[in-house]
């Protein structure tokens, strides 16, 4: 082998080492996205079943207040 085919050889090795190290970081970085979208759903749910259950509640007081 001459020089510039071991040359091309490592240069490509090297640049399908980068290509995957880019590929993974950016996986990384959706799934980080993902975990935090998945976490801020999770507490906009809460938040719209605490919501929920202050209605009912309230709705359960105003009832009560129009009996007595």
């Amino acid at each position: 082998m001459t020089v510039r085919k071991i040359y091309l050889r490592s240069s490509l090795r090297i640049k399908r080492r980068a290509s995957i190290k880019r590929k993974s970081h950016i996986l990384l970085k959706f799934h980080r996205l993902a975990l935090d979208t998945s976490k801020m759903i999770g507490e906009i749910r809460s938040e719209y079943e605490f919501l929920v259950l202050a209605g009912s509640f309230l709705e359960c007081k105003q009832k009560e207040a129009t009996f007595e």
